[in-house]
């Protein structure tokens, strides 16, 4: 939710309220609403699922003495989260 708040907040022309009421009235050029449950539902799929932080990854260089395996976690972690929420969209939206 602080990811969604950030993207939608500092607008003084459009500010109607709490995140929750912006996010309902935001609509796509097509008339649709650009949140929907299931891409929301992805998004923090998304967020969940990837690497939380360059620290970690400079964690896991530290530990195993590799930047070889602290780039294939941040690269796993990108691609499976990507394909998580890719996965959910597809099936439910």
């Amino acid at each position: 939710m602080s990811t969604l708040s950030v993207l939608y907040t500092g607008d003084p022309d459009r500010d109607i309220g709490s995140l929750s009421k912006r996010l309902q009235t935001e609509v796509k050029p097509n008339g649709q609403p650009s949140f929907t449950p299931v891409i929301a539902l992805g998004l923090m799929l998304f967020v969940l699922i990837y690497f939380p932080c360059l620290a970690t990854i400079v964690a896991i260089k530290n530990e195993t003495n590799s930047w070889g395996w602290a780039l294939f976690a941040a690269s796993y972690s990108l691609v499976l989260a990507w394909l998580m929420a890719f996965g959910v969209y597809q099936l439910f939206g």
